[in-house]
């Protein structure tokens, strides 16, 4: 894994909308904004269980297994962004070492997951 990154793949998402994104969800697929500055917001899909297979990896390097299963991790999200009805979102599930011990070691430091999530319209454009 050192000197790689994670690669997903994406489809273009030709119908944007609540109702179309709650399909995509439905489909087992994350609806994503990608934003860049100079060009407009691409509307794509992204597969959920290979995003959470990228984030477990991580997991697995640094020692930290969940409390969570992949689908309840997915589950929180989907329900977070329709719980706030969400059109377009940047959402970033996130697991830690929380505070406890003061050393290189971080057995002692509970692990601790975090799905923050907020409105992101127009970007850097």
């Amino acid at each position: 894994m050192r000197g790689s990154s994670p690669v997903l793949s994406a489809s273009k998402r030709e119908r944007l909308g609540t109702r179309y994104s709650q399909r995509e969800r439905e489909l087992g697929r994350l609806p994503i904004v990608v934003y860049a500055k100079g060009a407009e917001p691409l509307s794509l899909s992204v597969d959920a269980r290979e995003t959470k297979r990228h984030i477990n990896k991580g997991e697995k390097i640094y020692r930290m297994d969940l409390d969570y299963t992949r689908d309840q991790l997915m589950t929180a999200c989907c329900e977070l962004v329709e719980k706030n009805r969400l059109e377009s979102c940047y959402i970033r599930p996130m697991v830690l070492r929380g505070y406890g011990a003061a050393s290189m070691v971080p057995f002692a430091s509970p692990i601790e997951v975090f799905i923050p999530c907020w409105p992101w319209g127009a970007y850097l454009g």
